[in-house]
């Protein structure tokens, strides 16, 4: 499931080029929400995964497969009614042959959500 112009949507991105950061809006009123949870909404782990697979298909206009979750730490709940305004941040983008290590948080101005350490494969089309 495509999240991109419905659970999010890119407001930002400071250049052309990784590591940098992208400024993304969630949408609080996604039917995700109604199951995650209903009245207490949270954005759930693999929706953050999620997001920066296709922010990063996006950027280098590739399909990607997720190889492995090397590391991931949740920091803060990140509450789409609460935070509406989000940065993605990546920290280090590495490419070695057919794999790409991506290390990215997950902040807005005052608080850090998730630290996330991924590796892809580049699917073949």
């Amino acid at each position: 499931m495509r999240l991109k112009d419905s659970f999010f949507y890119i407001e930002s991105h400071d250049g052309n080029e990784l590591p940098g950061k992208y400024g993304i809006r969630l949408n609080a009123a996604h039917a995700i929400f109604k199951g995650h949870f209903p009245g207490n909404p949270i954005v759930p782990g693999v929706c953050q995964i999620q997001m920066v697979t296709e922010i990063l298909e996006e950027h280098f206009k590739k399909p990607l497969f997720l190889r492995q979750v090397a590391n991931i730490k949740f920091l803060a709940v990140l509450k789409p009614n609460e935070t509406e305004r989000l940065s993605v941040i990546f920290k280090k983008v590495q490419e070695t042959g057919d794999t790409l290590q991506v290390s990215v948080m997950l902040s807005n101005e005052t608080q850090q959500f998730s630290k996330i350490k991924l590796v892809y494969g580049y699917e073949r089309v």
